[in-house]
């Protein structure tokens, strides 16, 4: 699985972007949104001396293999785009491998474009300081099965027995995330199915 952030820019097509603003990140400043794709073209990455620029959502698709990857896409784009987010990736043929990263109302919107899409739902019902309470679990899970998801995404680990809910529904585990190796044989025992890491070399994979 990999997985990304996409957003808008000023002139409709979809850059990938985490954050709010491309300050932080490139030699620019703003929000995507105010900015044309030659506009954010012309802005370099800070890091790795910036010899890259923003990629489009298209550049990553075209060196993502069409089988034996999901694409964890989180969809930053807003409401009022998703369903030409959902659109996009049906019309490029992915729409096999993708899982929509949103919360359920940003869900049911791309829906209505794309009624097929596979739905991951990041729409928590505790905080990402605690563990959450076994009622906070047990509404992710419901919550994930009502809206017919394929795949729901932790910002802490749980106790096995929602995993295996999840999976009775047929539905994945994805944990946000880890950098320690040491810690995956924890994960594995409580069901993840999936490890959102930043060190996929340290990790094993």
């Amino acid at each position: 699985m990999v997985e990304f952030d996409a957003q808008r820019c000023k002139s409709g097509e979809f850059v990938l972007m985490h954050d709010g603003t491309i300050d932080n990140l490139t030699t620019g400043k703003g929000r995507i949104s105010e900015h044309t794709l030659a506009e954010l073209k012309s802005y370099r990455l800070k890091s790795r001396k910036g010899q890259y620029r923003l990629a489009t959502l298209d550049e990553a698709l075209d060196v993502i293999p069409k089988d034996g990857v999901w694409i964890n896409l989180h969809c930053y784009c807003g409401r009022p785009n998703i369903g030409d987010l959902a659109r996009h990736i049906k019309e490029r043929g992915r729409l096999h491998q993708t899982c929509f990263c949103a919360n359920l109302k940003d869900v049911e919107e791309a829906r209505k474009a794309v009624p097929e899409l596979i739905a991951n739902n990041i729409q928590r019902p505790g905080p990402r300081n605690r563990d959450w309470t076994p009622e906070e679990c047990r509404k992710f899970v419901d919550d994930s099965i009502a809206h017919k998801c394929r795949f729901l995404q932790l910002s802490r680990p749980w106790p096995r027995e929602y995993s295996d809910a999840c999976h009775a529904a047929g539905i994945k585990v994805i944990h946000f995330k880890s950098d320690d190796p040491a810690e995956l044989p924890d994960l594995k025992a409580r069901g993840i199915d999936f490890v959102m890491t930043n060190c996929p070399g340290q990790m094993g994979v």
